[in-house]
């Protein structure tokens, strides 16, 4: 990793807010276009905040497509199909807001997981990658 992109990850934990009094959770999403690094940078940025003493769940929309049929109803190639079809958007946040609390973790969150990134090998990182849940 190079001393840049340390930088950038420090200043955004840094900028993460903490939970308010009541607990609660703090959610950071991570957006852009496809192939930008958007997946790396969540994984380093949970990283950066488990590091740092943070609980974090790591979580993807990945897991939430639509059935084939919902998402080419348009047409394979279409930008306006992949921008609307693609994702069950309102089943991940659905999920995400009321599974994917740190008070459930490990209880009923069957679809969320949690997992500190630096302890894991790089197999079960790449497991837990694709057992994530929104």
């Amino acid at each position: 990793m190079t001393p840049q992109r340390r930088a950038v990850l420090a200043e955004v934990a840094e900028a993460t807010p903490t939970p308010g009094g009541g607990g609660g959770a703090v959610r950071v999403a991570v957006d852009g276009v496809d192939g930008a690094g958007k997946t790396l940078f969540a994984d380093q940025l949970a990283g950066v905040l488990t590091a740092g003493g943070r609980t974090v769940i790591r979580a993807s929309v990945d897991n939430f497509h639509r059935p084939l049929f919902e998402r080419y109803r348009r047409g394979r190639h279409s930008p306006v199909g992949f921008w609307l079809d693609s994702y069950d958007y309102a089943g991940c946040a659905a999920s995400c807001s009321t599974r994917c609390h740190p008070a459930e973790m490990g209880s009923t969150a069957p679809r969320c997981m949690t997992w500190p990134v630096t302890s894991r090998s790089s197999s079960e990182r790449s497991i837990a990658r694709r057992a994530r849940c929104c």
